[in-house]
């Protein structure tokens, strides 16, 4: 059965010393049934693990937790920054992480599944201490995307302040970036907090060292994205400065033009139309076209030397 997307649901498992992970991606409703069928799983719980727009939260139901999550990944263009979801069930002798496009958890699970080491050292101390470390290589996962942000930035700061810059989409596309990484990573904070005193119970050894951990990387993500923040607002206001100060010469060149040709315009306007006038072709001479020209000049003179007093050329 395909999901709305055209997307082919994949379930794969890992077991070892009686601990499985159990990663489905693409889920419906089809999995979730099988789920409640192996687990007896309350159904608003199944409700939750298939509601794509369920915000992050964690909820303890005694044999197992059920955590929502979400977490950033760069579009196919990898220029903006868009969420993706994860669920995860933890109980006694079993993980079960649900999801969509997110190849990060998809690759960790290869990883996982490739090497008896790596098994031996997650899984022999229980379904909490190998959430941890999920979670905990997921989140590692959130320091390249950060990364490119803050190169980015990095990138445009010594063009936003020249005035011959055009930077204004590409202010906008990194303040879009900063604002959905905030969106995403910010939830997640008190969701790893209330993580804490509820998930030692599922593992070997108590994890609220391993925890903190977590919640410290969080938390310097987000100090991260508060500076970015903050930057990207500064060039947001200077770049609308710049932009704003260039239309404003523009339109003060555009003015000053109109006003010294607006002698020419008047004069000719006269001259043109159809009644006979002193200086005009039917009674006209030479002497009468060469004080008209000096008369504009002398006008046009003026307001050049004006504007030169002012400062505004």
């Amino acid at each position: 059965m395909e999901t709305k997307n055209g997307n082919i649901p994949q379930t794969s498992s890992i077991t070892f010393r009686q601990l499985t992970w159990t990663d489905i991606a693409f889920p419906t409703r089809d999995e979730a049934e099988l789920l409640a069928e192996k687990y007896q799983f309350h159904p608003l719980s199944l409700e939750d693990s298939l509601s794509r727009s369920q915000l992050s939260k964690i909820d303890d139901h005694g044999s197992y937790l059920l955590i929502v999550l979400h977490f950033p990944i760069f579009t196919s263009h990898d220029t903006i920054i868009k969420p993706t979801w994860l669920c995860a069930f933890v109980g006694r002798n079993y993980v079960i992480t649900l999801h969509d496009d997110f190849k990060a958890l998809s690759d960790l699970f290869a990883r996982f599944q490739s090497s008896d080491e790596i098994k031996k050292e997650y899984f022999a101390e229980g379904a909490g201490f190998l959430f941890y470390r999920i979670l905990d290589e997921l989140f590692k996962y959130c320091n390249p995307i950060l990364d490119k942000l803050l190169t980015r930035m990095g990138e445009i700061e010594d063009s936003v302040f020249v005035e011959t810059g055009e930077d204004t989409q590409e202010i906008a596309t990194l303040r879009r970036n900063v604002i959905a990484m905030r969106r995403i990573i910010g939830p997640s904070r008190p969701v790893v907090n209330d993580l804490k005193p509820l998930i030692s119970p599922f593992a070997a050894q108590n994890l609220d060292i391993y925890i903190d951990n977590l919640a410290d990387r969080i938390n310097r993500i987000w100090e991260n994205l508060d500076e970015a923040k903050e930057v990207v607002e500064v060039f947001k206001d200077s770049d609308f400065v710049l932009v704003t100060n260039r239309i404003n010469r523009i339109v003060q060149t555009l003015a000053i033009i109109s006003s010294v040709v607006l002698p020419f315009l008047v004069v000719s306007s006269l001259y043109g139309m159809n009644v006979d006038l002193p200086g005009g072709i039917s009674h006209g001479s030479l002497v009468s076209f060469v004080v008209l020209l000096a008369i504009m000049f002398i006008v046009s003179g003026t307001m050049l030397y004006f504007f030169r007093r002012r400062h505004w050329i």
